[in-house]
């Protein structure tokens, strides 16, 4: 047992000399060439580019970014290529990562790039020019020792601004790590995502589709570099923690156009309502939910020039349950499947069917609203239900007692909103059907008014 003790404890000394060597090794050759790297690295970027580029500090570093050995820069701003002479990137750090054996070699072939806390004001106008062509036409000729063959490029605490005026296209995002892979000066090649970001604002024409969403994004593109054709396999995306796959493909460009197919099975109904606007998720939070969405969608269409794609989505609710907070009045065996379509001359959201139970009583429905910017509906309703559960599910403060029995069957055509307000907005619109009310007791808060014994038909 001593022997292999002894054996064990002269190979970890070796080991640990050897390490030692090698780090050693590596410092005192870095900081031999280091003057003589960055002189020439800053030349030769400088005689590339055709913008404005400052530098707050530069050196070369082999411990921040082992095993490869960097160019560091500090404080790094770029202009953009526009008349307007913006930002077009800042960054605290930023690291060009090169092999430690070129060092030798004097042929320094950047393979990696990282940038830390910073920023891209990325730019399309309204002729097509973008801002970020900033290196000169004939630096793909040069065949000096400095040159670029990227094959890994990582963000950490990075913002990118994302403007295209031509196609009406705009998207705010921040990335706190971020790592995209692939043979960069390649035709065609896979392209490795893996990215956790905030989409702060994305505006396709007039409309804003996601706005303070966290995402997390974990896919391989086949990267048609000749053809701007992305195609996607089998991207894993969560929005908010909720997962869909993504598959299909995206052409940028003069001609930008997507074919996509998003789905999302097993989804919570408590994370599905997460992703409600601020002001409808304040609301729901008055409720437990729980149950199983599903989500389907086809996405199609041009991008380009203000063009929207088309949407086919269907959705659906299974063995749902919502129960509200205060009162523990329980909506179950929530159940509805429906679809949404956009297109050129369509914008319709469709209630295939709904049924429900609040407390023994029940709901079903079904109908459609068309237009949804300015909405149009055509609904069913049958219901048999109790009116204390329908007041305190839905939280009716207005009124001090509320009690008694409705049973409707009926539908109502019309605008859901035209500018009225309250009891106008019923003027517009027309219903059909039936509606009994039985032993109803009704009192508003703050009334000394209480109507007791109430029973009526209306047809």
């Amino acid at each position: 047992m001593e022997r292999v003790w002894r054996i064990v404890k002269k190979v970890g000394i070796g080991l640990l000399i050897s390490v030692v060597v090698l780090f050693t090794t590596a410092f005192v050759i870095v900081r031999y060439y280091e003057d003589e790297v960055v002189s020439y690295a800053l030349t030769k970027i400088n005689d590339r580019l055709k913008t404005k580029a400052n530098v707050g500090a530069v050196d070369l570093t082999f411990w921040d970014s082992f095993p490869k050995a960097s160019l560091r820069f500090s404080d790094v701003y770029i202009e953009e290529t526009f008349p307007e002479k913006d930002t077009l990137f800042f960054a605290q750090k930023l690291y060009l990562s090169f092999d430690l054996m070129d060092l030798f070699s004097g042929d320094y072939t950047i393979k990696k790039v990282s940038a830390e806390e910073a920023k891209a004001w990325m730019k399309i106008n309204k002729k097509g020019e973008d801002n970020w062509h900033i290196f000169k036409e004939d630096a793909s000729t040069d065949r000096s020792s400095f040159r670029l063959a990227l094959e890994n490029v990582e963000l950490e605490e990075t913002a990118i601004v994302y403007e295209d005026r031509a196609s009406q296209f705009f998207i705010d995002i921040y990335t706190s790590t971020g790592e995209a892979g692939g043979s960069f000066q390649s035709e065609r090649f896979d392209l490795e995502l893996d990215l956790e970001t905030k989409i702060h604002s994305l505006i396709s024409g007039s409309d804003e589709y996601v706005e303070n969403r966290r995402v997390r994004l974990e896919s391989v593109l086949d990267a048609d570099m000749v053809n701007s054709k992305f195609i996607i396999s089998n991207g894993k995306v969560s929005i908010d923690d909720i997962p869909f796959v993504v598959g299909g493909y995206v052409i940028t460009g003069e001609k930008s156009f997507v074919d996509l197919n998003v789905d999302g099975d097993d989804i919570t109904l408590t994370n599905m309502l997460s992703i409600l606007p601020e002001g409808k998720k304040v609301e729901m939070d008055d409720y437990a939910a729980d149950g199983v969405v599903s989500f389907h969608a086809g996405i199609q269409g041009a991008t380009g020039g203000g063009k929207v794609p088309d949407v086919n989505a269907r959705f659906s609710i299974a063995d749902g349950e919502m129960e509200h907070r205060e009162s523990g009045v329980s909506m179950s065996a929530i159940n509805l499947d429906g679809s949404y379509l956009r297109g050129t001359k369509t914008d319709q959201l469709k209630l295939n069917q709904f049924s429900a139970s609040l407390e023994g009583g029940v709901i079903e429905g079904s109908g459609t609203i068309d237009q949804l910017s300015n909405p149009i509906a055509d609904m069913r309703l049958k219901m048999d239900i109790g009116l204390r559960d329908l007041s305190q599910f839905f939280n009716w403060d207005t009124l001090e007692v509320c009690e008694g029995r409705i049973y409707a069957e009926a539908g109502f055509v019309g605008p859901l909103s035209s500018g009225a307000h309250g009891s106008e907005v019923w003027n517009n619109i027309k219903t059909t059907g039936k509606a009994e009310l039985s032993d109803a007791h009704i009192k508003l808060r703050g009334s000394n008014r209480d109507f007791t014994g109430i029973a009526s038909s209306i047809s």
